[in-house]
């Protein structure tokens, strides 16, 4: 099994909401055979 690591960088603005990113990333994750897929969101603020 491979393993693969998504970050999705964008950030935020009134004019750019981050859609196309977050589909992207859905879309990359989702029903892939064989892959281990994490991803990470980078405007998400961690403790």
């Amino acid at each position: 099994m491979k393993n693969v690591f998504i970050i999705n960088a964008h950030e935020a603005y009134p004019f750019s909401e981050g859609k196309l990113n977050a589909t992207l990333v859905e879309k990359a994750t989702t029903n892939q055979e064989n892959l281990e897929v994490q991803f990470r969101i980078l405007d998400v603020i961690y403790d």
